[in-house]
């Protein structure tokens, strides 16, 4: 998995692995990424962080925080809430209507 910061064009290899990291996704407002991997032969959720950009790889099962332990498939991490606005509770100002 790579981490790409826009403000600087920089790209991290965020982990380094025989087994692939998939289904990255963000905790809300920290730079930290949520992920799966089957480095412990069954599919958990990890965590790491991804700043900074300059840093070397990680090794999932040396360093990742490890959140899931159950022996299912736990797979494909989701932001809560989902949308993007609902930290918000969906207090948005309607949108502008044409006259």
């Amino acid at each position: 998995m790579y981490v790409y910061d826009f403000e600087t064009g920089a790209t991290r290899l965020l982990t380094d692995n025989v087994i692939e990291d998939y289904a990255p996704t963000w905790i809300c407002d920290a730079p930290i990424v949520v992920f799966t991997s089957d480095i412990t032969q069954d599919p958990n959720i990890y965590n790491t962080p991804a700043l900074p950009i300059d840093a070397p790889p990680i090794l999932v099962e040396e360093s990742a925080n490890q959140m899931t332990f159950v022996q299912a498939s736990d797979q494909f991490p989701q932001n809560t809430p989902s949308d993007e606005n609902a930290s918000r509770e969906e207090l948005l100002p309607s949108p502008l209507k044409n006259k």
